[in-house]
């Protein structure tokens, strides 16, 4: 009796992974509409509907990814492709702890605890870069694992493959295999190094890499400028935060234990020596972020495959000792972070509490979901306002691509009305010339209005009617009658990457 029980227990463990992919999935996609688009959603959409090469703050695979989505079935179609990523994380740590000679409740623990730490639903919620960028480090880092166990070539050529598949999303995505490669380097198994397929596959994201490279050289290196902004307003205590809040507050001893058994050489991948370059490659990606100011959240692309190690040490210790307390305890952590990550990455609260609660303090992404549709209806009544002769000619120029992509996509403005110097909005302007009056939306300083534009009178202010504080909440809405020398002229100053 006791065998049938134990074998019917591993048969059941067998389909968890499988399980908690599809919860993650039927969970994310069920609350995808709830609140509504975020600015950058908002901005793939119009990108990918300028198809390009390049642009000058990413490559083109969010944007085109998106436009097609919105394109069959508008926000809930674009959600669910950042869904069906989010989906493969539980899938991917308990196939990295089956290539860690995992059992099948290791392997299941594996996907129950990467569904329920913050990132899995984070990223699945929104359709954006970290999207893409997660699903492809995170498959990188469980063929480097497989390619180990096996020792076959092929293996690395599909870490070439998916690399270059993603470097078309995130240019940065080749730091993870070039750091897994590195961690190799100093930690072994060293003649992994000697395969031809690591080589072949480095060959294959190297080719894919290079035209990107090339238009960014053509283009004065826009994203190196992107770069340097973004590491100028780097924070080392939000570093810190986000890089525990990447593996789950209450979950954290499952990464740590995971971490901590690869570097004493107590996991490995089935059949080989050890697993110790895993853990030194996050580590030496978290030193990497740290000397180039870069963000937390791009080392999460180790953490599957560190759950899954960790899961490992779990399933032992949950086999030692009061087994039976010991699960209780681990299922109630998990049952609580799972709660807490629901609650802060996906819009569950309703709207007139959100603005009050700690979720925008802990999750910014949430609030920057409120009021777009709010705001095209203001605009939409100032330009209404205006009189019929000057309604004809009138354009409007915003602050930032949120505004713009959403006073195209959710409003009766096309694309010859609605203009911005923000990012790739900058190459699709500037207004034509005589055009005028201008709509100016989100613009805060009156000194720098002033340097662009003649005429100006405040006339509203953004409003997003549930009091939740976000970029566009207050920010004013003028009517100005034109710019204050040529559009050419004026778009030099308006143009800017941030």
């Amino acid at each position: 009796m006791g065998r049938e029980r134990a074998g019917s227990t591993r048969a059941w463990w067998r389909w968890v992974p499988a399980g908690t992919a599809l919860v993650v999935f039927v969970v994310l996609t069920v609350s995808a509409t709830r609140y509504g688009w975020h600015r950058d959603e908002l901005y793939f959409v119009v990108a990918g509907e300028h198809p390009a090469w390049s642009y000058p703050d990413q490559p083109p695979l969010t944007p085109l990814l998106a436009a097609m989505a919105n394109s069959i079935g508008g926000l809930g179609a674009v959600r669910i492709v950042a869904a069906l990523l989010a989906a493969c994380l539980p899938l991917l740590a308990a196939a990295s702890a089956r290539e860690l000679n995992g059992s099948k409740r290791a392997q299941g623990l594996a996907a129950i605890v990467m569904a329920a730490v913050p990132i899995t639903l984070l990223s699945g919620h929104l359709l954006t870069t970290t999207a893409v960028d997660l699903a492809a480090a995170s498959t990188i880092t469980w063929l480097f694992l497989r390619a180990l166990r096996t020792g076959r070539d092929r293996w690395f050529v599909l870490v070439g493959v998916v690399t270059a598949v993603g470097v078309t999303n995130k240019l940065l995505l080749p730091i993870v295999p070039a750091i897994l490669v590195v961690a190799i380097a100093l930690s072994g198994p060293r003649r992994a190094l000697r395969r031809w397929g690591l080589w072949v596959g480095a060959a294959i994201a190297l080719a894919a890499s290079a035209p990107l490279v090339v238009w960014q050289a053509a283009h004065d290196w826009p994203q190196a400028e992107m770069a340097n902004r973004i590491s100028g307003r780097w924070d080392a205590a939000e570093f810190a935060f986000v890089l525990v809040a990447v593996a789950g507050l209450l979950l954290l001893p499952v990464f740590v234990a995971g971490l901590v058994a690869l570097l004493r050489g107590t996991v490995a991948p089935a059949g080989r020596p050890t697993g110790r370059f895993l853990a030194v490659a996050w580590l030496l990606l978290v030193v990497a972020m740290l000397v180039t100011r870069g963000k937390a959240y791009y080392t999460a692309g180790l953490v599957a495959a560190l759950v899954g190690a960790g899961a490992l040490a779990v399933d032992g210790w949950l086999s030692r000792g009061r087994a039976s307390v010991r699960a209780w305890g681990l299922g109630s952590l998990i049952a609580v972070q799972a709660a807490l990550s629901v609650i802060v990455a996906l819009p569950v609260l309703p709207l007139d509490v959100l603005g009050s609660s700690p979720v925008p303090a802990v999750n910014g992404e949430a609030a920057e979901t409120v009021g777009w549709s709010e705001l095209v209806r203001q605009v939409e009544r100032v330009r209404d306002d205006l009189p019929a002769n000057a309604r004809a000619g009138a354009v409007v120029l915003t602050a930032n691509y949120g505004e713009a992509g959403a006073l195209q996509l959710l409003g009766d403005f096309g694309p010859s009305v609605v203009f911005s110097g923000h990012n790739a909005f900058a190459d699709w302007g500037p207004p034509p010339g005589g055009a005028g009056p201008v709509i100016v939306v989100g613009f805060r300083g009156d000194d720098y209005l002033d340097a662009v534009m003649t005429g100006c009178r405040r006339v509203a202010s953004i409003d997003n009617g549930y009091g939740v504080d976000n970029e566009e909440q207050g920010a004013p809405i003028h009517v100005c009658d034109g710019p204050v020398d040529d559009w050419s002229a004026v778009w030099r100053r308006l143009a800017h990457l941030d």
